[in-house]
């Protein structure tokens, strides 16, 4: 008996450790901003469905004719609902997270004005809006397609797209920097990596590993910098000289090492 209820006690740990899945990166999320602290430029918010900390969210505030963009919060902390105040007690919200305010720069327009605006507690926070779009890093094509058609409700981008994005300045290397960049230009909010023994999935804004499961490339071969059907044509510059090369050398140390995280890191 003893046994039976400590299979059934390890059963329940484990189902509540990986109760989030990835169907949850990809259905939006709108929260609601119940308090703003200037000073260290955070906000306390309440969500219908669970968050990872490094999700980023816009902050979005309806006004007479149109919605405008206060600013960007990434969640910073999951918080307690009996240690915050004016919290409505029918409020059915399960959720409650400290995020970071930060400035949403995305479609930042050098040549008009910036709307300057704080949040406040009648605004909305949106997350995974651009969940349903990613690029896909995977060893060869066979892998590619395989976890192509495993991963339902996603939009996967040609990674011709994102080696041509690389290329076009002379790098190699997909970086945590050039990723973000590339998600900008083609509106995408995932990055799915393949390892040697499995996939993870990255937050373009903030790099943060949101999801890892097991899967098997099953390849000894791999391309690099990563499956694509163009090549990478060096422009001789020094900049693509001296750009990083290191999945050259090995394509599975390189993409294990990004990873190598933690969930949420």
């Amino acid at each position: 008996m003893k046994t039976i209820k400590m299979i059934c006690i390890l059963l329940f740990l484990s189902q509540g450790a990986f109760a989030f899945s990835l169907a949850d990166l990809t259905t939006p999320v709108d929260a609601k901003v119940l308090s703003y602290d200037k000073k260290d430029s955070t906000i306390i918010i309440s969500s219908p469905k669970e968050l990872l900390s490094g999700e980023n969210g816009l902050i979005k505030r309806s006004l007479d004719s149109y919605t405008a963009i206060v600013d960007m919060a990434v969640i910073e902390s999951k918080v307690n609902k009996d240690t915050l105040k004016d919290v409505a007690n029918s409020d059915e919200t399960s959720f409650f997270y400290k995020a970071k305010v930060k400035k949403f720069d995305e479609m930042n327009q050098v040549y008009l004005p910036n709307p300057q605006l704080s949040p406040t507690p009648s605004d909305t926070v949106s997350f995974h809006l651009l969940n349903q779009k990613a690029f896909l890093i995977a060893p060869n094509q066979e892998s590619f397609d395989a976890l192509k058609s495993k991963v339902k409700d996603v939009d996967f981008l040609s990674p011709d797209l994102l080696m041509g994005y690389l290329a076009q300045d002379g790098r190699y290397d997909p970086t945590p920097k050039a990723l973000k960049e590339a998600c900008d230009v083609y509106g995408v909010g995932l990055v799915f990596i393949m390892g040697s023994k499995e996939y993870g999935v990255l937050e373009c804004q903030t790099n943060t590993l949101l999801y890892k499961e097991a899967f098997n490339a099953n390849t000894t071969k791999p391309m690099t910098p990563f499956f694509t059907r163009v090549s990478f044509p060096s422009s001789g510059s020094l900049f693509s000289l001296f750009s990083s090369k290191k999945s050259k050398g090995d394509y599975f140390k390189y993409y294990d090492a990004l990873l190598s995280k933690n969930i949420g890191e």
